[in-house]
C-alpha cells in the first residue's frame, strides 16, 4: 500500500515538474520572442525615418541630377524593405509568439488533469485498504465483504481509466511539445530567411543605384551653375560700384551745379529780353514812332534763345533721368555698397 502511494506520488511529481518546466521556458520564449519582435519593429521605425531624412534632402538637392536621383531611389528601396521588415514582424507574432503563449492554458489543463488522477489513484487505494479491513475484521461477513470488493472493483476500474488517459494526455503532450518547437522555430528560421533574401535583393539594387552617382558630372553641373551666379554677382557689384563713384565724385557734383546754374541764367536772361522788349514797344507807340529794329528783339532770335534754353532743359532732364533710372536699377540697399 505505501508502495503503490509512494510510486503514485513520484510519478505525480516527475510529470508535474515536466508540465512546469515547459510551461516556465515557453513563457519566457514567448516574452524573449515578443521584446525580438519590439525591437524590430524599431528598427522599422527608425528605417522609415532615415528614409525620410533622405527623401527630404534629395528633394532640396537642385543641382547634382545623378545625386538626387539616385538617392530619391534609394530612400524607395529602404521603405520597401522596411515594409518587408513590418510584414516579417506581423508573421513572427501570430507563427511564433503565439504559439508559445498558447501552451500555457494547455499546461494548466495538463496539471488539471493530473490532480485529477491522483486523486482517482488515491481513492483506489483507500478502497484496496478498506477491502482488506473488511476481510481482517469479519471474515465472516460475506455480503460486507462483497460490498467492499464492488467498491474496490469500481475505484481500479476508474483508476486504471484515468491513468490510461492520462498517459495518453502526457504522450500527446509531449509529442506536441516537440513537433511544435520543431515547427515554430522552422517558421522563425523560414521568416527570416524570406525577409533577409528580399533584404539583400533590395540591397544590392539600392548598392547598384548608389554605385551609379555620377560625381564628376555633378561636380561640372555645381561648377557651371557656380560661375553663373558668381559673373551675375560680379556684374552687380561693379554697377553698384560706379553708381557710388557717380554719387561721390565731386568734379560729377560740379559739373551737375554749372548745368543748373547755366540753366538759370538762360532762363533769366530770356525773362529780361522779354521785358525789355515789352517796353520798347510800348514806347515806340505812345510817342507814335516806328520802333527802331535795335530795340527789339526779333521773334527768330526769341525762339532761337527759347530753343537753346530748351535743349539745356532736356539735357539736364536727361542726366537727372539717367542718374535716376542707374540708381532705381541698382539699388540694393545698404548692404550692397
Amino acid at each position: 500500500m505505501a508502495l503503490d502511494l509512494r510510486s503514485s506520488e513520484l510519478e505525480q511529481a516527475f510529470i508535474k515538474e515536466r508540465i512546469s518546466n515547459v510551461e516556465k521556458h515557453f513563457t519566457e520564449l514567448s516574452s524573449k520572442l515578443s521584446c525580438y519582435n519590439k525591437k524590430s519593429a524599431h528598427v522599422r521605425d527608425s528605417g522609415d525615418d532615415l528614409a525620410k531624412s533622405i527623401l527630404n534632402f534629395a528633394s532640396k538637392e537642385n543641382l547634382n541630377s545623378s545625386l538626387r536621383s539616385s538617392l530619391m531611389h534609394f530612400a524607395d528601396i529602404l521603405i520597401a524593405i522596411q515594409e518587408y521588415r513590418d510584414a516579417q514582424i506581423q508573421r513572427i507574432d501570430v507563427k511564433v509568439v503565439l504559439e508559445f503563449a498558447n501552451y500555457n492554458p494547455i499546461c494548466k489543463r495538463i496539471k488539471n488533469d493530473l490532480a485529477t488522477c491522483f486523486e482517482i489513484r488515491k481513492k483506489e487505494i483507500k478502497k484496496k485498504n478498506q477491502l482488506e479491513k473488511t476481510r481482517g475484521k469479519n471474515s465472516t461477513n460475506w455480503q460486507a465483504i462483497a460490498q467492499a470488493e464492488r467498491d474496490y472493483s469500481q475505484a481500479k476500474r476508474e483508476a486504471t481509466q484515468t491513468v490510461t488517459d492520462l498517459s495518453k494526455k502526457i504522450d500527446n503532450f509531449e509529442r506536441q511539445k516537440i513537433e511544435d518547437i520543431k515547427h515554430v522555430f522552422l517558421e522563425l528560421i523560414k521568416i527570416e530567411m524570406v525577409f533577409h533574401a528580399k533584404a539583400i535583393e533590395l540591397y544590392t539594387t539600392a548598392y547598384n543605384t548608389i554605385k551609379n552617382i555620377k560625381v564628376d558630372e555633378d561636380l561640372k553641373e555645381f561648377q557651371s551653375h557656380f560661375r553663373s551666379y558668381s559673373s551675375t554677382m560680379n556684374h552687380t557689384d561693379n554697377s553698384a560700384t560706379d553708381l557710388r563713384d557717380i554719387m561721390m565724385n565731386p568734379s560729377t557734383s560740379r559739373h551737375a551745379d554749372m548745368i543748373l546754374t547755366e540753366q538759370n541764367q538762360t532762363i533769366d536772361d530770356v525773362e529780361n529780353s522779354t521785358n525789355i522788349s515789352s517796353k520798347s514797344y510800348t514806347d515806340s507807340k505812345t510817342s507814335n514812332h516806328t520802333p527802331d529794329s535795335s530795340s527789339i528783339i526779333s521773334p527768330t532770335k526769341k525762339i532761337q534763345k527759347l530753343s537753346k534754353t530748351d535743349q539745356i532743359n532736356k539735357q539736364s532732364a536727361s542726366f537727372s533721368s539717367i542718374g535716376s533710372s542707374v540708381r532705381s536699377k541698382f539699388d540694393f540697399g545698404d548692404h550692397c555698397l
